[in-house]
């Protein structure tokens, strides 16, 4: 069976001749209160989305691990003897795409692919309810802070062969926010909508908490008119980024289903906190060993696990530690002012760290950090203004030179091309460097 497949649909003739005995029940809303241990983690996500993490207490908020936890479903098909339509609850599944083959039960005659086929938006999974003769919601309720937003995306497909040869049905889909007896209706569609054999493209929705409180997000699907037929809805719900401090973990970190918002949500690289952090905010790097370069185009804290310690006597372990690779700059510093970096050890690096362009109220920082076995430990260009430079270590930087690049040489505590201008270096151990401790001109403005 094709992973996209849900169920097979109700069209043997023993399923159709049961359902169209249904009459048209009322619509069933069903809603479940997520575990309190997922209250913690919501009250932290300020305008930034729902999680696809797999959270405390085995709940799964999104659909990331490929099942639906902590959401609950049902189906009805009332009025009809033996057990309803003798179909079981809860036909919700996440998938990784679906888009049914021609030649299987799907979408369009004989199960011809008729619509486009839809792949997770935001991750690995998404879920998808299937519906013939009944109604289903998949639906769960989080505890939100007054401002704080529900993001994700939905669609609507249907096997109805809507307006052809006279034939009406009223299919509808729908996601909902429910609160305090209140429905907010944030997505919906219809096979009115998109006629015969069709679907909605992934369409976004958000909804923002007016007030503090629990919020049902429930999806919503009823087929009862053609049983023959079975119609879809798809959900998918956005990642939360973290905004102000990003964690990073190299051990047990993932970029693709955390949204780095704590130690335990953690990303697996550097980089893709920098591209996510807020301007100025803060970067916290667990220890481990970490083989990229990093880039850092603007104003940011990063912090490694040795950050605030002096670096000349911290003990040995747990470091965090910066290997880009031979030639190979660790962190490249390109014209962000105010940038701190603070706690790491830079090992087998061309320079370790790399301030390529800088402006008149640079600000940087380096402190606490590890320089050893790099070529040069810190390499200036161009002119940098108020750079501290303060308790690191600059030990055996004498890597080979890397070819056609004059700007790092090898053997060079700091250095580089540049001045620095109104700056500190103080409170540095130098030891092992075959050219010089430090080569960069240090002038006052």
């Amino acid at each position: 069976m094709p992973p996209w497949v849900i169920f097979e649909p109700e069209t043997s003739p023993f399923m159709h001749d049961l359902c169209s005995l249904a009459g048209r029940p009322g619509r069933v809303r069903l809603s479940v209160v997520l575990v309190a241990a997922i209250a913690a983690l919501l009250a932290s996500w300020a305008s930034i989305g729902m999680a696809h993490a797999q959270t405390p207490g085995g709940t799964n908020p999104s659909f990331e691990t490929g099942d639906t936890s902590g959401w609950t479903t049902d189906a009805r098909c009332d009025n009809v003897d033996d057990g309803g339509c003798g179909i079981p609850p809860g036909y919700a599944k996440a998938v990784q795409s679906f888009g049914p083959e021609a030649g299987t039960f799907g979408p369009g005659p004989n199960g011809a692919d008729l619509f486009q086929t839809y792949t997770a938006p935001y991750g690995n999974y998404f879920a998808v309810l299937q519906v013939g003769c009944l109604s289903t919601t998949l639906s769960q309720t989080f505890t939100l802070k007054a401002g704080e937003t529900i993001n994700g995306q939905a669609f609507f497909a249907t096997d109805e062969d809507y307006g052809l040869n006279g034939h009406l049905y009223s299919d509808i889909a729908s996601v909902e926010v429910v609160s305090g007896g209140t429905v907010m209706t944030v997505f919906s569609s219809s096979s009115q909508a998109v006629r015969a054999f069709g679907g909605t493209p992934w369409t976004p929705f958000s909804f923002t908490a007016p007030a503090a409180g629990d919020y049902t997000l429930q999806a919503y699907i009823e087929n009862f008119e053609n049983c023959t037929y079975p119609s879809w809805i798809g959900i998918d719900l956005a990642i939360p980024q973290c905004t102000a401090t990003c964690y990073v973990n190299a051990a047990t970190g993932d970029d693709a289903l955390h949204g780095g918002t704590s130690p335990s949500d953690a990303f697996k690289t550097i980089q893709h906190a920098v591209n996510t952090v807020s301007t100025g905010g803060t970067v916290v790097v667990a220890g481990g060993a970490y083989n990229e370069p990093v880039s850092i185009q603007r104003s940011m804290i990063l912090q490694g696990s040795g950050a605030g310690t002096d670096a000349r006597t911290r003990g040995a372990g747990g470091e965090t530690v910066i290997t880009a690779g031979a030639g190979t700059d660790g962190f490249t510093v390109s014209y962000a002012p105010n940038v701190t970096i603070d706690g790491f050890t830079f090992e087998g690096n061309a320079a370790g760290i790399a301030v390529r362009g800088a402006t008149s109220s640079s600000q940087y920082r380096f402190v606490n950090n590890i320089f050893q076995g790099n070529t040069t430990g810190v390499a200036f260009g161009g002119g940098s203004y108020s750079a501290v430079i303060q308790q690191n270590v600059f030990d055996s930087n004498n890597a080979p030179t890397p070819i056609g690049n004059a700007f790092v040489r090898s053997g060079v505590g700091i250095g580089g091309g540049g001045y620095l201008y109104n700056s500190t270096i103080s409170d540095n151990t130098f030891t092992g460097q075959d050219r010089a401790d430090i080569t960069v001109q240090v002038v006052a403005s």
